[in-house]
């Protein structure tokens, strides 16, 4: 066990920091599966913010685009999640 004045550092396999996800602290709220796809989940924190996660399949593929935004009424969003605006993680996170 390290002792209190030691520090942990997380590395990936390469020996690069890790840094911590900007998405830590959500939780799973809401989700719609369609056999057309695509899928939408909505995810949530304690203080209220909120993204959503599209998923699209095809075959064996899947990919996965995010939505997030600052100021907007999370139902009302929720509702027009279909015509959002999605884009890859890096560029919303």
């Amino acid at each position: 066990m390290p002792s209190s004045n030691s520090h942990v550092k997380l590395v990936n396999t390469d020996g690069e920091d890790i840094a911590f996800s900007p998405i830590a602290g959500y939780r799973l709220r809401k989700f719609e599966f369609t056999a057309a796809g695509p899928n939408y989940y909505q995810y949530v924190n304690t203080d209220g913010d909120w993204y959503f996660m599209k998923e699209t399949v095809s075959g064996d593929i899947k990919a996965y685009l995010f939505y997030y935004e600052d100021a907007s009424d999370l139902d009302t969003a929720w509702t027009d999640r279909a015509s959002h605006s999605y884009d890859e993680f890096n560029a919303i996170f």
